[in-house]
């Protein structure tokens, strides 16, 4: 059997189309898998960025407690060094109105036995009878101008003490600034993190 040409045109056409629909149904497959690629990697990479940035802020968060703990720290034992300081400038400041309520004390009966021993000298008949109220008023002396130096000491120990305070103050504030420094600091490097 003989067939005919406009039959082999009609096949290849067939054919053809056949060819065309296969390509064609392949090139959506390959664009359906393609797609399906790029749509897992995005949502891989958004995620990813969504747990970069929940480690951020749990990183910020924890940092911020960390500055509260040792801020809160900092604080407690600013407050005990400035009681301790504040009970040692009270124990010497009562020791320093003793010492000098002694000192005056002292000096009114150095001052007594002075006139006595003057009055003694003058009212004794012999020159030589007034050697012991004049030994006994220079020991009197000495020992108050020794009690006058250890007055004077317990006062540079007050003020010693005193400016340490001052000083252990104007470190803690120091401290405290520096901290908050950086605390800010860590807060924007975390919330710069991606």
């Amino acid at each position: 059997m003989i067939i005919p040409p406009s039959w082999y045109v009609i096949g290849a056409l067939a054919a053809g189309w056949a060819v065309t629909l296969g390509v064609e149904e392949y090139r959506i497959s390959t664009k359906e898998t393609i797609i399906a690629e790029w749509e897992a990697k995005f949502n891989k990479e958004h995620g990813l960025r969504i747990q970069d940035r929940l480690d951020a802020e749990a990183a910020s968060s924890k940092l911020s407690e960390d500055y509260r703990k040792r801020e809160a720290a900092l604080r407690q034992e600013h407050a005990g060094v400035i009681d301790a300081a504040n009970q040692k400038n009270q124990t010497l400041e009562a020791s320093l109105v003793r010492a000098t309520a002694s000192s005056r004390s002292l000096s009114n009966t150095v001052a007594s036995l002075k006139a006595e021993a003057r009055r003694a000298v003058a009212n004794s008949s012999s020159p030589g009878s007034c050697e012991a109220p004049i030994a006994t008023n220079d020991l009197l002396g000495r020992m108050l101008e020794r009690l006058d130096d250890a007055a004077g000491g317990f006062a540079a120990y007050a003020d010693k003490l005193r400016i340490a305070n001052e000083a252990c103050v104007s470190a803690y504030g120091r401290a405290e600034e520096a901290l908050k420094a950086a605390a800010v600091a860590a807060a924007s490097d975390a919330a710069s993190a991606p």
